[in-house]
Order: structure tokens, then sequence, then C-alpha cells
């Protein structure tokens, strides 16, 4: 049966890291700010194709963050939730499902290093899937609707026997989250379970209502925010740009943009609300956090795995709470901030 995405908080999440000599999108702050976020009996399996750029600098718990890796030549991405789902078994049995396929990079080598150091099974599926493209909560399991139409086109068969054969899978009732194609390419971007019959769904007019407000009352500011996501896409202000497979990589120009980034949550708006409604009469209570398109991200890179010696479970959400962007009227701060009761570790950079 698929591991819901709420309960009681994770003991083991896996998440990936990226270097400057392996990827363009590194990510070691953000991994700092997920281990820090979450409670202190809460173990990391890191995995990295590029292990001696990267030292734990600081840890209060020592062993709590473990490196694994994978071989120097595979590139893999920072999105370790979408090659495969867990399953929760009889006891204390794991099963990592992986899609039937999955081309993207290397991400299909990462459920059987991560099994081996956990004792995992892994069981390939029989559909096709992407995680982030998946949710659930104890009832129910959303799905995106591409991810059934692409399915039934393989397969030559409806959407509603992908549906069912989904359910048979993961053992649980599937509700399947339209519009095709999609608005935002996966529904974990949008959709968070919250336990208890809850379930957020972003709300993007009102996301966008506030950076609206921002634009009119503090444009200094919002403007200050565009040049240090500039100046900070490579992780560091003195990486301008990048060689990949394609030739000289730079950062993307957001300066200006944020107007832009108003209008497309508008425009999105109606199809996010359009997914609450049936939720709100099918499947549970619906609460709308503000977020843009494209955000409102509740869910981390992170895939979390239970524990077998969990038993107590509440309705406090599995995923880990995404790291606060730094503020623009302090972008001098370093973003060092320590998590209330939570010793700290810090993932930095060696040479890249």
């Amino acid at each position: 049966m698929l591991l819901p995405d709420v309960g009681a908080p994770p003991r083991v999440a896996a998440i990936s890291v990226n270097s400057a000599r392996r990827a363009t999108l590194r990510n070691a702050q953000l991994v700092t700010n997920i281990v820090n976020g979450l409670p202190e009996a809460a173990r990391f399996l890191v995995l990295t194709n590029d292990r001696s750029a990267f030292t734990v600098a600081r840890d209060d718990h020592p062993g709590r963050v473990r490196f694994l890796e994978l071989p120097f030549e595979s590139p893999i991405t920072i999105w370790t939730q979408d090659p495969f789902l867990v399953l929760a078994g009889p006891g204390d049995e794991t099963t990592l499902l992986t899609s039937k396929t999955f081309d993207r990079a290397d991400d299909r080598l990462m459920a059987d290093v991560i099994a081996r150091e956990g004792g995992y099974r892994v069981e390939p599926s029989g559909l096709f899937f992407e995680g982030g493209n998946v949710v659930s909560d104890e009832e129910h399991i959303l799905i995106g609707a591409d991810t059934i139409r692409r399915n039934a086109v393989e397969f030559d068969v409806s959407d509603a026997e992908v549906v069912l054969r989904f359910e048979e899978e993961l053992g649980r009732r599937v509700l399947v989250v339209g519009p095709f194609p999609q608005p935002i390419a996966h529904i974990d971007m949008a959709i968070t379970p919250l336990g208890g019959g809850w379930i957020a769904v972003a709300d993007a007019a009102a996301g966008a209502a506030i950076a609206e407000r921002a634009l009119k009352e503090n444009a200094a500011s919002v403007a200050a925010f565009e040049r240090w996501c500039e100046e900070h896409f490579f992780g560091d202000p003195a990486i301008r740009e990048l060689t990949g497979k394609g030739g000289s990589l730079a950062a993307p120009r957001v300066s200006g943009r944020t107007a832009e980034m108003v209008a497309k949550s508008r425009e999105v708006a109606p199809l996010l609300d359009g997914v609450a409604a049936p939720l709100d009469s099918r499947a549970a209570a619906v609460r709308r956090p503000r977020g843009r398109a494209g955000g409102g991200r509740y869910r981390a890179n992170a895939r979390c795995l239970p524990d077998a010696h969990l038993q107590q479970r509440d309705r406090r959400s599995r995923r880990g709470r995404p790291p606060r962007l730094p503020a623009a009227l302090r972008l001098a701060g370093d973003g060092r901030r320590r998590a209330r009761g939570v010793g700290e570790a810090w993932i930095r950079r060696s040479a890249d």
C-alpha cells in the first residue's frame, strides 16, 4: 500500500545533492535547510555523484547524515521524489516501487542505491509515473491527469482502466486531478494532503495579489530580490556561467519579471479553483494557502521513507518544510537560522 503523505514525522529522508562540477542547479544549502527543519531523530540519506565536492561542516548528531555515492559518470537531478514510490507492507516490509521506465538523467539508479542502504525491496511497476504527480492521504491517492493519459496511450486502454490498475497496485482509491493537459507539471507543486480529511490546494489568485501589492508598495525590495535570484542562480555570485553539454549556460534574466509571474498566476488560478471544487465535494475539505503559479510548493525535494520502529501516528505532514527564501530587505545576511529545539548540521561545498 502506498505510504501516505501524512502521518508521523519522517524518520528517514532520501535527498539528492548536486555540485557545480556535475550540474547547473546546486542545492547544498537547500539540503541543509531540510536537515535542520526536520526532527532531530530523522536520518538523511544524501545521494551524490560527486562526493568529494561536499563535507558535513557541522553535525550536532553524528551519523544523522549519510552520503550514498552514485557513479561520477551518471548524471542525476535533485528530484528524488520522482523515480519511485514507497509502499508500506505488512510488518516491517518496505518496497520502493519504480516506474516502468524513467528516462530523466540517471535518476532510475536512485532506488537501488537507497534500497541497499536501508534494506528495502525494489519492485518495478507495470505503470508509468513520476512521483511528483502522485500524492496521497490515508484514504485517497491523487494522480495528475497527465500520468493517467500517458498510461492510457502507452497501453491503448481507457483512462478508467488505468485508474483501476493504479488502485490495484497502490492499494487505495484513486482520484484523478485534471484538467488534461495539466497547467502545472506535477500536482505536488500545488496540492498537499494535510491529514484528517483536509487537502491544501494553492490559491494562485491570492498569491498574485500579494506579489502585485509588493510591486506597488515596495518595488525596490522586489527588484532587489530579483537581482538576488539572478546572482545566486548557480549558488555563488562569483559563478556567472557554466559549461554544459550544449555549450555555455548562463543564469536566466528574471529582473522585472515578477509582473509577468503575477499575470501567469492569475491565468492559472481558475484552473486551480477547478481542481479544488471537486476535491472539496468528493474527497476532503480543502484549504487554499496563498501560492503563485509553479510555486506553492509544500513538498521539498526529498523522498521520505518509513521507519520499522515507528508505530504512533499523528496528523502532521511527512514532507520536509521548504526553506524560506531570504527576505528582500535582508539580503546582506547569510540566511542561516537555527531550527528551534533541533541540533544543526551544515552541508558545505568543498572546492567545486
